[in-house]
């Protein structure tokens, strides 16, 4: 009835305002009222609620209620669809986990048999063939499995992986032919199934990728861990199995071995970390039956042996190796059935979470429907009255009809509106509709194109990598942000400073933001130089951003910006796992060309380490010199973590930021703890005493002893053997000139040395030694000339380095020196002046030259710069009683000559001069001269050698 009669009275208004024929105008003349209503009606409580309340109520309520049971379903049905277009259900993907880790299986059981057969000659054993069959029947069944579904739709990772693993695998049956012909290669057979078997692994981790569920993906993780280590093993097992049966290694194949036992190691501490506490106890004593006394011994055998032929039981290992393969691979099935538990687990959940968004959408239903009936009833009875007012205008064509109030809300107001409006309703009518429909054609039209514009902008914003938003003049967020940025920054509101929205809880961050942003907005610097200025890196929850601002222009004015945030962590991470790999490589191969030089540098770092650890805040100038000196000794044997961590805290105690040298005292507690584990098993204990002797010295010690020399004599001869060649510090020394020659582009560099067969103390000169690296770092960063300089000042192409050493009856004197820029000495008088040190003359000079914070060189970098190296190498000196002497002129060079007077300090009391024996080894000769240029050390012509 009210619907009928409002539309019934709106007609009859329409018509009255376009003046329809037949429908007579308004009557000015006076009416009685159409109905007589006595009294006010009862009012149920609804009917004083104001009619926003009730709307709000009425469509409020359903509408949160959809919008919660709309939020529950998409979620689950979103992931649920994701699962589906990649696997089938949730439940595949336990099963592919399963399928791949028995072709693992199979693929490294083949391979131990294949190797062991080959190497005894058995390839035709009925074993190894029932192996093969059982490998290709669990390739069948991983195939079958991918049969029937879509492969593109899988993650990247876990396609290209497989698609690996399938390509490799192709060729298993010609690999599997020519394993048993004499052409057998062992280190081609092993690298076939290693690429093979580490793509199923890769396609093992990338399953993760599938759920993000943190008990799936944790145990998927474990899984992987247990994987690797057993893969190592495994090719452990196939290797050596081969090199008994044959009594000998391969050629390259050593070297494999080893490698492969240093990722044995890593992969088996990664599995002690991964797992709980009942596999943590089983998974030890496995490792602890892999490396039982018969086990290591034929494990150390296969390491230390110098003869031709191995004689070393392969049966006994391998059927030793079999048993710990099969209880390593116990462990890796209970891993992979925890796996499956956390899937199942997910799928119930998933099912859980169905039930209850069905159980809350009719819930939300009924409260709906209840109460929309209850506001509906209160609503109806005042339009029902407002309804019959109206029809009774249109049928009596009155407009002096009034309708009777009956609630206290909006309605009730709007019953007296009505009743005061029907007087002017016609003429008014007539006016708007004429607006009304011009009106609603233009704003139809408008509304259109910006919802249109608003839908491809909004597609955009949800389609990019990058997170954008735009940055208005007061440094506030405007409007709408890419998804990407609303979910790397909790989606921060319009109106929001994007200072405080990128860096909640950093004010140091927000502060250098503010201000950068300030000065562009400011427009004193062009407006890329001042965006330049801004941080290029944000970490935020553990997340690391990178930043760009775009200037937003207005008649070349800024009005505003555009930020552009990356989210960069996996690509940081990456490039950073990759240079400590690197680094890992660089220290194994010095440690196999220098290990003494190693183990020293080891040493030394170990003393610099505890130094910082008792003054971390650098409190004394001592402890900036040994940060100083821990980074050039670093950057010397290539250590780029450590020497970057070092660099980083020299930086942080200049800027004297406590958060920031706390940060980079643990990265380089960190550094030195991984560089420590990484080179303690290949280079030994740093601490144990070295003697290096050529063939000749030990042939005299011998002579002397068969020749019944006096004890005394032969004790100071084997005190004199004790000492360090000087020729061999030298060529350490030559070694660093060159790396960081090259790093410096100045790689034309030819080194002399003249040793004159002098050896050095050890220990009192380590300190000195260790510091001589800023030395060294000087004359490559400050002495050196690049080609063009060399060229320019009519030099051969070649930079010349001397080192030289000679020891007479008062004292030990080594020098160094170049033939390159030499000292820019009104640089050092500009400096020395600037921190009120005396400059007048040479000598003041030279003594400001060796003086905490000076440096000629303007910006610090990774090199030189800071000041404090030189003053190290003095202390180190002066500590022994030396001195030091300068001798450089521009354009002609340096030399540096430090003198130490036989002492206590020294020696101790006891100068290592030549024992008094019959003959001397360099008695018959001139002293030795080396010259070295980029790939040999060889004597000048006519030195007597």
């Amino acid at each position: 009835m009210g619907g009928s009669g409002s539309a019934a009275g709106a007609a009859a208004m329409r018509c009255k305002a376009s003046g329809c024929p037949g429908t007579p105008l308004h009557r000015s003349r006076s009416v009685p009222l159409l109905h007589a209503f006595p009294g006010e009606p009862r009012m149920w409580p609804f009917d004083r609620l104001k009619v926003r309340v009730k709307l709000a109520l009425l469509a409020g309520v359903p509408v949160f209620g959809a919008f919660v049971l709309s939020a529950l379903i998409a979620r689950d049905a979103l992931r649920r669809a994701e699962t589906a277009e990649a696997l089938g259900s949730i439940e595949d993907l336990a099963q592919l986990t399963s399928r791949m880790t028995d072709v693992v299986h199979r693929l490294q059981s083949e391979r131990a048999l294949s190797a062991y057969a080959a190497a005894t000659e058995r390839t035709d054993d009925v074993a190894l063939q029932d192996l093969e069959r059982a490998t290709d029947e669990a390739l069948h069944a991983l195939g079958e499995f991918f049969s029937g579904r879509d492969a593109g739709r899988l993650p990247s990772d876990l396609r290209r992986d497989l698609r690996l693993a399938r390509d490799r695998l192709a060729g298993l049956a010609d690999v599997r032919k020519k394993a048993r012909t004499p052409d057998f290669d062992l280190e081609e057979y092993l690298e076939f199934h290693a690429k093979a078997v580490d793509a199923l692994i890769g396609a093992t981790a990338a399953l993760g990728q599938l759920s993000d569920d943190g008990e799936i993906l944790r145990s998927i993780w474990r899984l992987v861990a247990a994987m690797q280590y057993v893969e190592r093993t495994s090719r452990e097992h196939a290797l050596l199995s081969y090199v008994f049966g044959r009594s000998e290694f391969p050629p390259g194949t050593f070297r494999y071995f080893v490698t492969l036992l240093t990722e044995q190691q890593a992969y088996a501490d990664s599995l002690r970390t991964s797992t709980g506490a009942e596999e943590f106890e089983r998974l030890q004593k496995i490792l602890k039956l892999a490396s039982d006394a018969d086990v290591a011994e034929m494990r150390r055998t296969a390491l230390e042996t110098t003869e031709d032929a191995l004689s070393v039981d392969a049966q006994r290992w391998f059927e030793s190796q079999r048993g710990t393969m099969a209880a390593l691979r116990s462990i890796q099935n209970d891993l992979l059935r925890s796996v499956h538990s956390a899937v199942s687990r997910k799928a119930s959940e998933t099912r859980a979470a169905v039930s209850f968004s069905i159980a809350l959408a009719l819930g939300v239903l009924a409260s709906s429907m209840l109460l929309g009936w209850l506001i509906t009833k209160s609503l109806t009875r005042s339009v029902r009255v407002l309804a019959d007012a109206a029809r009774a205008v249109h049928e009596n064509e009155n407009f002096s009809i009034r309708a009777q109030k009956t609630s206290a809300d909006e309605l009730g107001l709007l019953t007296e509106a009505f009743n005061g409006m029907l007087a002017g309703i016609e003429e008014r009518d007539r006016e708007l509709r004429a607006h009304r429909e011009n009106l609603e054609a233009l704003v139809e039209e408008r509304t259109r194109e910006l919802s249109e514009r608003n839908e491809q902008m909004r597609l955009v914003l949800d389609n990019v990598d990058e997170g954008l938003a735009m940055i208005g003049p007061d440094g506030q967020l405007l409007g709408e942000c890419s998804r990407a940025f609303a979910e790397g920054f909790g989606g921060p509101r319009a109106g929001t400073p994007f200072a405080e929205a990128l860096a909640p809880n950093d004010a140091t961050v927000r502060a250098t933001l503010d201000l950068g942003y300030e000065q562009f907005m400011a427009d004193t610097l062009p407006a890329e130089v001042a965006l330049d200025q801004l941080p290029k890196l944000l970490v935020r929850n553990e997340r690391q951003y990178s930043l760009a601002f775009k200037p937003v222009l207005r008649q070349g004015r800024p009005e505003g910006a555009l930020l552009i945030a990356r989210d960069v962590t996996a690509e940081l991470a990456s490039r950073k796992a990759e240079a400590l790999q690197r680094e890992r490589i660089r220290i194994f191969e010095r440690i196999m060309r220098d290990r003494f030089g190693f183990l020293e540098f080891l040493e030394e770092s170990r003393a610099l380490i505890e130094q910082i650890r008792q003054d971390p805040l650098a409190e004394r100038p001592e402890t900036l010199r040994a940060i100083h000196t821990l980074k050039g000794n670093a950057g010397m044997v290539d250590i780029q973590s450590l020497a970057e961590a070092t660099h980083c805290l020299e930086q942080a105690l200049l800027e004297k930021e406590p958060r920031a040298v706390e940060r980079a005292l643990a990265s380089l507690f960190a550094a030195w703890d991984r560089l420590r584990e990484s080179a303690a098993p290949i280079a030994g204990d740093p601490s144990e005493e070295r003697v290096e002797i050529s063939r000749e010295e030990l042939d005299l010690l011998f002579t002397a002893v068969r020749e019944g020399k006096s004890h005394a004599a032969i004790g100071r001869l084997v005190l004199w053997l004790k000492q360090e060649p000087a020729l061999v510090r030298f060529r350490r020394l030559e070694e660093q000139l060159r790396a960081l020659a090259r790093r410096q582009g100045k790689p034309d560099l030819r080194v002399t040395m003249e040793a004159e067969g002098v050896r050095l103390p050890v220990r009192p000169l380590q300190k000195f030694w260790s510091n001589f690296t800023h030395v060294i770092r000087n004359v490559v960063a400050h002495g050196l000339e690049t080609p063009g300089e060399r060229a320019r000042a009519g030099k051969s192409a070649e930079n010349h380095v001397e080192l030289r050493a000679s020891s007479d009856e008062t004292a030990l004197t080594i020098e160094i020196a170049d033939d390159g820029r030499g000292i820019d000495w009104n640089a050092v008088a500009r400096r020395a002046r600037e921190r009120g040190l005396r400059h007048e003359t040479r000598a003041d000079l030279v003594r400001a030259l060796f003086t905490d914070g000076i440096s000629t060189v303007e910006v610090a970098t990774h090199t030189a710069g800071r000041g404090v190296g030189m003053s190290a190498v003095l202390q180190a000196v002066t500590a022994l009683g030396g001195d030091v002497a300068v001798e450089s002129e521009p354009g002609k060079g340096t030399r540096l000559r430090f003198v130490f007077p036989w002492s206590d300090a020294l020696l101790g009391g006891e100068r290592p001069a030549w024992p008094d024996l019959d003959r001397h080894p360099d008695s018959h000769r001139k002293p030795r001269v080396f010259t070295t240029d980029r790939d040999s050390v060889k004597p000048h012509a006519g030195d007597g050698s």
